[in-house]
């Protein structure tokens, strides 16, 4: 039996997460922690500072504690401290979109990154993916905040995913859709329906690495 310690920001992504860790891996433990915290401060300062790496640090170390074989935070914003913070820690730790990624800029071509938060980390984390691997990528933005603020609220998430899908519907010319937020990776088949273009939602990436960590 392996255990698995998400570290969550989003309230929306636990029992989604959880729910595709089973789906795929057997025999495993997973416990979380929710710090919307780091997302929040994150989301008004537009900073990620030094006092919230040592708070990540501190969160992703109590799992380590109890034993953790692996540790996965569904946050984008902390995909670029995870480098740094790796180095403080004995047990690995994965981001949530670090393994999409290299997938999507694999693939290259013209991407367009669809965020209901912040976009920053999602478009610099592919720049970044694309760089390392020499390859051509284009990316183009949609932005849907009134989305974010209801998921932030925990409001309702029908009318969360109607925003999202009434934004992206006439998405076209495009080699992928890149979701920015883990917390609308429960509309990946939608987009892909109705859009018909692949979607690269991270949730999903994550779990592929996770059993390679795992050696499952």
């Amino acid at each position: 039996m392996k255990t698995i310690g998400v570290i969550h920001t989003v309230k929306v992504v636990i029992d989604f997460f959880e729910s595709l860790v089973h789906k795929h891996i057997e025999d495993v433990v997973v416990y979380n922690i929710l710090d919307d915290y780091l997302s929040k401060n994150m989301i008004s300062k537009g900073l990620f500072a030094e006092r919230e790496k040592l708070r990540f640090i501190s969160l992703a170390r109590e799992f380590e504690i109890i034993g953790a074989d692996a540790i996965v935070c569904t946050c984008s914003f902390v995909t670029s401290i995870l480098p740094n913070a790796r180095g403080f820690l004995a047990v690995p730790v994965l981001s949530i979109d670090e393994y999409m990624f290299e997938q999507a800029t694999e693939k290259g071509g013209k991407f367009l990154v669809a965020a209901t938060t912040v976009l920053d980390p999602v478009v610099e984390g592919l720049r970044r993916s694309a760089e390392i691997s020499s390859r051509t990528v284009e990316i183009h933005t949609l932005h849907c905040p009134e989305a974010g603020k209801i998921m932030s609220s925990g409001g309702d998430m029908d009318e969360h995913d109607a925003i999202v899908l009434e934004s992206i519907k006439d998405a076209k010319n495009y080699d992928g859709i890149v979701f920015a937020q883990a917390s609308m990776a429960h509309l990946k088949d939608k987009v892909e329906d109705l859009c018909g273009i692949e979607v690269f939602s991270a949730p999903y990436y994550c779990i592929r690495q996770l059993q390679d960590t795992l050696g499952r």
